[in-house]
């Protein structure tokens, strides 16, 4: 969004709309990707300290392999992580709706040959899809997370022994009777 501010540097256009919008678009979608991420850390673990550790460290990662800090244009060991991290394609969002390759040839770090900044319609709309996909992968497996966790195993057991705290004899019966014989039996007839 800088890059819009100032005057003689400020792309003159982009890929869609206009280069606010463009990147606002980017930017939009990577805080989604992003939060999802946070969501499904969150739900890994119960203790906080192991949480906030796992977000320090994916955070790390997220600014080592987001591809300007360094060079993930051929395949190696650091391009396959950044594959299924969102500032990676977040990045290549901003980069390739204005142009970052002409915006900065003079400077060989930004203006990188890295095939996610082509300045095309296509690959801006692959980049936002990318972080698209991430984010229905990352709030899922996040839901998942939570749906096993907030799902008992012994749910109607626990269920009866609140309902039947004053009889527990009546909890034994009731779960071992055919369930054609529950349906008409109230807590009383136990």
């Amino acid at each position: 969004m800088i890059f819009c501010v100032i005057p003689h540097r400020a792309p003159q256009r982009s890929v869609l709309i206009g280069p606010d919008l463009d990147l606002f678009a980017g930017l939009a979608a990577l805080t989604i990707a992003a939060i999802s991420l946070g969501l499904l850390i969150s739900t890994v673990f119960t203790k906080l300290e192991h949480a906030v550790a796992l977000v320090t460290a994916t955070s790390i990662a997220q600014i080592a392999l987001n591809g300007v800090t360094s060079d993930l244009s051929t395949p190696s060991l650091t391009s396959w992580p950044a594959v299924i991290l969102p500032d990676r394609w977040g990045v290549a969002a901003a980069a390739s709706s204005v142009n970052m390759s002409g915006i900065e040839r003079g400077n060989r770090a930004l203006a990188g040959h890295d095939a996610l900044w082509t300045h095309s319609l296509w690959q801006w709309a692959t980049d936002l899809g990318a972080l698209a996909v991430l984010s229905a992968a990352f709030f899922v497996l996040a839901a998942w997370r939570l749906k096993s966790q907030l799902r008992p195993r012994h749910l109607l057991k626990r269920l009866l022994t609140r309902a039947f705290r004053r009889r527990p004899g009546c909890i034994i019966s009731l779960i071992s009777r055919p369930r054609r014989a529950r349906i008409g039996v109230s807590s009383r007839q136990c």
